[in-house]
């Protein structure tokens, strides 16, 4: 790394996150001095991101899981032992009320099944390109289903080309990024939520 004598001279103190999508960054970490602190931060579930903490944790001052299933994986992991672990789980946050049973959509003969679909667009770790075998699925056995989606995402092109290839576009109604606030009476649509 060419830049490792200047990166060790600078006098400014902050704060790094390293997330898996940042490894062109996030391979500096160990690099780094110890005025500048470190948060490693688990985004999902996914393998890739247990690997990136172990091999980049033992460089951060602390560590955070946004879910308490994935901090309580991070706690076994020998190589952060020592690394402060916290979970801070995010999503949108709902009516404590709210029971996703009685939703406000009932499925139809005209209609078919109400699916909703509520989150990020990406398939590799959402897996987004099963929602269209899911439709498909449900459309071979003469299941007949409207899918709502609430999201955006690098996948959304390809998934729509998908939907469109399987003769399926106009079961899918497309809201977009909806704003947090918004999202319980976005929960309304679905009967079923994937």
């Amino acid at each position: 790394f060419q830049a490792e004598d200047g990166i060790r001279d600078y006098k400014v103190t902050g704060v790094q996150t390293c997330a898996l999508p940042i490894l062109l960054h996030s391979a500096i970490t160990p690099l780094l001095p110890s005025s500048i602190g470190v948060v490693g931060i688990a985004h999902s579930d996914d393998p890739q991101h247990y690997d990136h903490m172990r091999r980049l944790g033992p460089w951060c001052n602390a560590v955070v899981g946004v879910s308490h299933q994935i901090t309580q994986r991070l706690l076994l992991m020998p190589e952060l032992r020592d690394i402060p672990t916290f979970a801070i789980p995010y999503g949108v946050p709902t009516d404590p009320a709210f029971d996703p049973t009685m939703t406000g959509t009932a499925s139809s003969p005209e209609t078919g099944l109400a699916i909703l679909y509520a989150g990020r667009l990406e398939q590799r770790q959402k897996r987004v390109g099963d929602l269209a075998l899911i439709l498909h699925s449900l459309q071979q056995r003469g299941v007949a289903a409207q899918l709502t989606i609430a999201g955006e995402g690098p996948a959304r092109a390809a998934l729509q080309q998908m939907f469109h290839e399987l003769g399926m576009a106009s079961q899918v109604r497309w809201l977009g990024t909806v704003a947090p606030e918004a999202m319980a009476e976005i929960y309304q649509i679905g009967r079923a939520h994937v």
